[in-house]
């Protein structure tokens, strides 16, 4: 890659290698969005709504989590796509491409412990 630092090129690529069933290679680049996104805080979820740069670290490390998602659900790993998105929602409790993912895979597969209601 001509820019290895652009964490939203290696979102995009990884995306695009999901989409052609590539999950080894697209999880390679997500892991490193994961790795260089790792200092960001955990929240507990109640942040008040703020826009993200498509460019920040935050925005960066909830795609590639919502990303290892949709991998999860597409290998038939319900339980692993519903952490993920759940983590995507700590990072960024407004990521909506998460909120709408967590709350179909909720519909899909029962809520457990929370309705859908719930989720943001």
């Amino acid at each position: 890659s001509k820019r290895p630092g652009n964490l939203r090129a290696r979102n995009d690529l990884a995306a695009a290698l999901c989409e052609r069933g590539a999950y080894e290679e697209a999880a390679i680049h997500l892991g490193v969005v994961l790795d260089r996104t790792d200092h960001l805080p955990q929240g507990d979820g109640s942040a008040a709504p703020y826009a993200l740069s498509s460019n920040s670290d935050q925005h960066n490390r909830c795609r590639a989590l919502t990303n290892l998602g949709i991998m999860d659900l597409n290998l038939g790993s319900p339980e692993s796509a519903r952490k993920h998105f759940e983590d995507a929602l700590r990072v960024y409790p407004y990521y909506q491409e998460a909120v709408f993912r967590l709350k179909w895979l909720v519909k899909q597969v029962g809520a457990g412990r929370e309705t859908v209601e719930s989720i943001p």
